[in-house]
């Protein structure tokens, strides 16, 4: 058992684990008391359901083991390329295969989706409470009524800002979210692709 950042990966028989726990003995667990030995965070993959492997080459120096079928795969943050290559050469050994790599570029729309999403998000809930603002604003009044705890909160901050004071401040968090979208789209990100024969 070897420990990576704040959890450890170890190999029992028939079934390769990912833990938090300290102080387990890889030879005393069995399928049937795993779940039970390892804690409620463990993931167990066992043996014949290993597929394949993911390097992925950033900071935390992540791997991830990928399970056949709907099973879990385990997520580590190795934090050293050495680290990447011992766990790689640990699974490979533990399955008694050879691992082979294909190294290929992660694409620009898979880089930038998640900033894209938030962007299209804060335009959306921008348009509507500019739509709010705007229509408490046309009839002379303020929002106004019964509100819960984040209802009020969110109504005091439109009847603060006003209609145009909340166009400006989401068009600012849109350009914010586009803006970090653009930079993960120039920077090259490999994932190489690892395959047990």
């Amino acid at each position: 058992m070897k420990k990576y950042g704040q959890a450890y990966v170890g190999f029992a028989n028939d079934f390769m684990f990912y833990t938090s726990m300290e102080n387990v003995i890889e030879s005393d667990i069995t399928a049937s008391s795993a779940k039970k030995s390892l804690g409620d965070g463990a993931v167990i993959i066992k043996k014949e359901n290993i597929s394949s492997a993911k390097i992925i080459e950033n900071k935390e120096y992540s791997v991830i083991i990928e399970s056949k079928g709907l099973g879990d795969g385990i997520g580590v943050m190795t934090g050293s390329l050495e680290n990447q290559k011992e766990l790689i050469e640990d699974v490979a050994r533990f399955l008694g295969k050879k691992a082979s790599f294909v190294r290929v570029e992660i694409g620009a729309f898979k880089k930038m989706f998640g900033s894209l999403s938030l962007s299209g998000a804060t335009a959306v809930i921008t348009y509507l409470t500019y739509l709010a603002s705007s229509e408490a604003t046309r009839e002379g009044k303020g929002l106004s009524g019964n509100y819960s705890g984040t209802q009020e909160i969110l109504a005091n901050i439109v009847d603060l800002l006003g209609a145009n004071g909340v166009l400006i401040i989401g068009g600012c968090v849109v350009l914010f979210f586009v803006r970090a979208a653009i930079k993960k789209a120039k920077q090259r990100l490999y994932i190489s692709e690892v395959g047990f024969q």
